[in-house]
């Protein structure tokens, strides 16, 4: 089979070494390929054959990896997702954390099936990745920008505001264990804290601009039959309607009729207040909708609260920021998450870190000297904020909390 056409995939992949600044293009394993579908597959399987186990994760030593998988860049709906694969620094295991933004697919475009990331930078740097390789760009002027400037700039920069730019902001540069990458704002890779891997690299971002491109594909006429069959009958039916009307808020109210809200610390599975965060509430909020590359269903909402428009949170964070904290209206959620987001943390791990930090004040084991001033409470915008920033700057009682809980 080594001798037959690749499909689907590039055959290419794209390494690149921030210590020297340099990189090379290289060729997609053939036998990972085929034993490993999928971008998850193929990015762990890589991630398993150069980084050992034992390394630091915020050592040089350790890679991101970002991989494709052979659907990616093609009309197949719900294709668009991808993820980032690195030796967590939360978990110390593999992280693979996912987005379903542009990126993957551009980077398919661009030529390359994978992106390895490796050593680190001696200065702030961002890379801007291209179909003839990559340019290293000075990011001195970045560091310490949150991640929704940090984008705003690049693009600005580079002159193309089409580009994909993933981001870290303050949490990521200051190694904040559950930190995030953010993709032009609309999109987050929050999960295992590969944020915190590009802080350790000096690596502020990664940038491509591709927005052409095709997949190879065996029977291009057969494939196109297909999708349109998969459409219809699979994925835009009357089960899925729900992806399309609300999105994954939806499951904010079937989490607490099943008693499984995370609500209070984890105290409870039901939120007296459900109903003040639920679908109802994002629907009544909703400016416009958006999609993930290539998906028919379009569950991404940007909400309007007078003349400002946040993005609007998914369940996870509605749960986690909003009835796991107390919080008791949608506006408030969305404006702690937006500032979780530009920080940079993963709100999903912010806010079991802040229900266990008001636990804790409640049950006396810390003060409010111990959080400089701060009164850890319930339904507590404010307080909120605050905490999230003692954390991403690791002030204080922040720098304990910003090795993430368990």
């Amino acid at each position: 089979m080594t001798n037959e056409k690749l499909y689907c995939y590039t055959g290419r992949l794209l390494r690149i070494n921030l210590t020297s600044k340099g990189f090379s293009i290289e060729k997609t394993r053939r036998d990972f390929v085929e034993k490993y579908i999928g971008g998850r597959g193929l990015g762990i399987r890589y991630l398993l054959e150069e980084v050992s186990p034992k390394i630091d994760p915020l050592s040089p030593d350790n890679k991101i990896i970002i991989s494709t998988g052979p659907l990616t860049g093609t009309i197949a709906p719900l294709s668009g997702r991808y993820p980032i694969i690195t030796k967590s620094p939360l978990t110390n295991t593999v992280c693979d954390s996912y987005s379903g933004s542009y990126f993957g697919v551009r980077m398919k475009y661009s030529g390359y099936d994978l992106l390895i990331v490796e050593g680190r930078a001696d200065k702030p740097t961002y890379i801007e990745i291209t179909e003839k390789g990559v340019e290293f760009h000075d990011a001195k002027n970045l560091w310490g920008l949150g991640t929704l400037e940090t984008s705003r700039r690049i693009k600005e920069e580079l002159g193309d505001e089409n580009a994909s730019v993933l981001a870290i902001g303050p949490a990521g540069e200051n190694l904040i264990r559950f930190a995030s990458v953010v993709d032009s704002g609309l999109w987050v890779h929050g999960r295992g804290g590969a944020g915190a891997v590009f802080g350790s690299k000096n690596l502020k971002a990664l940038v491509v601009r591709n927005i052409k491109g095709d997949v190879r594909l065996y029977d291009p006429d057969k494939f196109r039959e297909t999708v349109v069959e998969l459409t219809r009958n699979r994925v835009k039916t009357s089960e899925n309607l729900w992806a399309q009307t609300d999105g994954t808020p939806l499951i904010v109210d079937i989490s607490h009729n099943a008693g499984v809200l995370p609500t209070y610390g984890f105290m409870s599975g039901s939120f007296e207040y459900h109903d003040k965060i639920n679908t109802d509430r994002v629907k009544e909020a909703t400016a416009k909708k958006y999609a993930c590359p290539y998906c028919p269903l379009a569950c991404k909402r940007i909400l309007k609260f007078d003349s400002r428009l946040i993005k609007s949170p998914e369940y996870e964070t509605l749960a986690m920021l909003g009835s796991n904290t107390g919080l008791r209206n949608l506006k408030d959620v969305a404006e702690v998450a937006e500032v979780a987001t530009d920080l940079g943390m993963d709100t999903i791990s912010l806010g079991a870190t802040i229900g266990f930090t008001i636990h804790l004040y409640e049950k006396r084991m810390i003060s409010e000297k111990d959080l400089n001033g701060l009164k850890p409470s319930w339904n507590d915008v404010e307080f909120l904020i605050e905490l999230s920033e003692m954390i991403a700057y690791r002030r204080g009682f922040g720098n304990l909390l910003a090795e993430g809980t368990r």
